[in-house]
């Protein structure tokens, strides 16, 4: 059975209300469409209705670990997060995000009034996940943000160290001209 036939019996149990043979065959669909934002837009507002924390839990990780970085992902991220924080008093546990996850939380949480939430992400990846690949890159792109907030102290602070704990990585050129032109406001 292809996706179209699958979504066509999601459709027929929903209208059924047979809700989770619905969320079943959903999943399936995602799981070979893993990146449609269409399909998650009708298993989302499923399964924050329902009283089990299960499914929900089970779809959020799903959209954390998506690696896009377009806007309309970015907003999933950000409306989820807050749904998320809502739900639980306490949402973050690292170490039931997988790597993927928590270099995305840290990207699109860094974009946002998130900032505390954002840091527990970033001394995570500091503190355990420095051999990491996409470490460099991830700090990167952070000090990217801090700059375009105006937060110029801590993106030199994070710059400095970027270009210290990671000197051969291919971030530590780009990193030593941003880390001058943010100095160069601090002269003006």
């Amino acid at each position: 059975m292809n996706n179209i036939e699958l979504l066509d019996k999601a459709l027929a149990q929903l209208r059924a209300l047979n809700i989770g043979d619905a969320l079943d065959i959903f999943y399936r669909i995602l799981e070979t469409q893993p990146d449609d934002l269409e399909l998650i837009a009708r298993i989302y507002p499923l399964e924050i209705r329902k009283k089990k924390h299960d499914g929900y839990l089970k779809i959020c990780r799903h959209i954390f670990s998506i690696g896009s970085k377009t806007h309309k992902i970015h907003e999933l991220f950000c409306l989820t997060w807050r749904d998320f924080k809502e739900r639980f008093k306490d949402p973050i546990d690292i170490k039931d995000y997988s790597h993927q996850a928590i270099f995305n939380l840290f990207y699109h949480l860094g974009q946002t009034s998130y900032t505390k939430d954002c840091d527990i992400f970033k001394d995570y990846i500091k503190r355990e996940m420095a051999e990491n690949q996409q470490t460099p890159q991830a700090l990167f792109c952070y000090c990217e943000q801090l700059i375009s907030q105006k937060k110029f102290r801590l993106a030199e602070k994070e710059l400095e160290f970027l270009m210290i704990y990671y000197a051969e990585s291919e971030t530590t050129i780009p990193a030593e001209k941003l880390i001058k032109k943010v100095r160069q406001r601090f002269l003006k």
